[in-house]
């Protein structure tokens, strides 16, 4: 954890660069959701026209438009959901991993979300074998007993 970099940046076009953050640039644990206010957004992020903004710890794919650029949220590759669910009982994961392409060409940048569906009763069955903490509740997540 000590060589844990809470920040990267990546040049995308000689005008833009690439900010990547777990939860924002300054938090590993800041939350930006698709409905948190444009103003605490932009505490947490203080947008500059050069950069576009990628974090994720929400598990959920969203764009925010910020001006003249963007922060989003490429979703979970390992654990996707669908926002808004109560942590109990009736919670149910997504049976796919999510991820997003961020390309540049030239100066023109292009943004695309992506799912891939994934076996869940493979899943559940390594859940089984390799019998990690709380694995039951993994896989009642998954809508299995």
């Amino acid at each position: 954890m000590r060589g844990l970099v809470a920040t990267v940046e990546r040049p995308l076009t000689p005008q833009r660069r690439l900010v990547a953050y777990h939860g924002s640039p300054r938090s590993y644990e800041a939350l930006i959701l698709p409905d948190t206010p444009e103003a605490e957004v932009r505490a947490m992020l203080e947008p500059q026209i050069d950069a576009v903004y990628a974090g994720g710890h929400t598990h959920v794919q969203f764009i925010r438009h910020l001006g003249p650029t963007f922060h989003f949220n490429p979703g979970s590759a390992g654990f996707a959901y669908r926002q808004g669910q109560a942590n109990g009982p009736d919670f149910r994961a997504d049976p796919w991993a999510e991820y997003a392409l961020l390309s540049a060409d030239g100066s023109r940048l292009a943004l695309e979300f992506r799912r891939v569906p994934f076996d869940v009763d493979r899943l559940i069955d390594d859940y089984r074998a390799i019998a990690p903490p709380n694995a039951e509740e993994w896989i009642r997540r998954y809508g299995r007993t």
